[in-house]
């Protein structure tokens, strides 16, 4: 008897990401908008977890599809005809879902250790010597521009990993 233990391992890893990404996106433009390092703290912390989540989603993400692969075959063959999938993977809707889950994890890998750095300037952690106001708050806007934009792609890779799930049935045992 085939085991479902990979998808339903990633079901449960995939909210870690899902819930804490947009939260520390949230406190971060609090910080931006009412500057207390508490918030940013905070929206650090977020990231970090969300982050790591990102990292465990995506690699039993991986376990799943081999599990699905092994299961029914047929799973790896489903195509849509969506631009987006069309773009981003030939249509293949489970190659789209993973290239949307790899690029969320970068990009907040990435916003984690920029976000690091800040911080340690803001603090004084790195040295005595601090970004001017104007170069951190800038710096800090376009973290925020582009954490909105990591956004979509949270959406994006649930709404394919969802159509995955609960259109095609696929991880599903039946």
């Amino acid at each position: 008897m085939p085991t479902v233990e990979p998808s339903w391992f990633h079901a449960v890893t995939t909210h870690l990401p899902l819930v804490l990404l947009p939260l520390a996106t949230l406190c971060a433009l609090g910080g931006l908008l009412f500057p207390r390092t508490s918030l940013r703290m905070i929206a650090f912390g977020l990231l970090f977890i969300g982050f790591v989540g990102a990292v465990v989603a995506k690699e039993t993400g991986e376990k799943a599809a081999g599990a699905a692969r092994q299961e029914n075959p047929a799973a790896h063959e489903i195509v849509l005809d969506s631009a987006i999938a069309r773009t981003v993977a030939d249509g293949n809707l489970m190659h789209t879902h993973a290239v949307f889950a790899e690029w969320t994890r970068n990009l907040y890998g990435g916003l984690f250790f920029v976000e690091a750095g800040l911080l340690a300037f803001h603090t004084g952690r790195i040295s005595r010597w601090q970004l001017p106001k104007g170069l951190e708050y800038s710096l800090r806007g376009l973290w925020i521009i582009a954490a909105l934009g990591g956004l979509a792609l949270i959406v994006l890779t649930g709404h394919y990993g969802g159509l995955l799930v609960y259109e095609y049935g696929v991880g599903v045992n039946p």
